[in-house]
């Protein structure tokens, strides 16, 4: 379970970066939003939040590189 809480430790903080230094990012993510667990489980996995993680480090790459 640690390898979870730190993803979503470190997701939360990417989180707050895009939302304080990249609003118009930030406005953009509602729309591409991520579900998990597709499958029906009431639980996301690691794997899961490693997708959602890089997911979001490459939108702040291409977004930065766009701007």
């Amino acid at each position: 379970m640690s390898a979870a809480k730190d993803l979503l430790t470190e997701i939360s903080s990417l989180l707050r970066t895009i939302e304080t230094d990249y609003p118009g990012l930030y406005r953009h993510l509602d729309e591409r939003a991520m579900s998990f667990s597709g499958s029906g489980q009431s639980e996301v996995d690691s794997g899961e939040l490693k997708d959602y993680l890089q997911t979001l480090k490459d939108m702040l790459k291409r977004y930065k590189e766009e701007h």
